[in-house]
């Protein structure tokens, strides 16, 4: 249901044409944040350009490969193992794919983190509706919940001196 992505003020991944716009929404937040993260190392260090002319680099060769013997290959394969924001690329269609979380380092430096609601939120067999997890979230206040993913004794070692031990 999804093919490539693009940067700068042209994000994209493609979807089929009938695709919710809850899901068009979401994929839309991981091209932006794939995106932020390419701008930043291309102001970097020049990440982009540098990936982009490994890969053309290979389509050039498979090019002139496909010239000489005359049998028409795709130069996908040949990139995958050369540049590391192919790799990258392709792990993020494949972890959207099957889990619907991605989590990339790119240019193993910025991490870039996405959850697709349709994929992990579910009761049952069910499926929840991204609006109506949406709606949910809204509706939570800090006073709700607290969830503490260390022991108490653990928390409260980390607490100032001066801090109430109510808490």
């Amino acid at each position: 249901w999804m093919g490539s992505c693009g940067w700068g003020n042209d994000q994209w991944f493609s979807l089929q044409a009938n695709a919710e716009p809850a899901l068009i929404s979401s994929v839309h937040r991981l091209s932006q944040r794939v995106a932020v993260a390419l701008q930043h190392e291309e102001h970097r260090c020049q990440y982009l350009t540098r990936q982009a002319k490994l890969m053309l680099a290979v389509q050039d060769e498979v090019s002139s490969i496909t010239e000489t013997n005359g049998s028409p290959q795709s130069p996908f394969r040949q990139i995958l193992p050369k540049c590391k924001l192919a790799r990258d690329l392709k792990e993020a269609y494949d972890s959207l794919c099957t889990t619907g979380v991605v989590r990339l380092h790119i240019n193993s430096w910025l991490e870039v983190s996405f959850c697709l609601p349709h994929k992990i939120h579910r009761i049952g067999g069910h499926y929840i509706h991204p609006e109506a997890l949406e709606h949910s979230l809204k509706a939570i206040r800090p006073y709700h919940a607290l969830l503490l993913l260390d022991s108490e004794k653990a928390l409260l070692s980390q607490l100032p001196l001066d801090s109430s031990p109510a808490v």
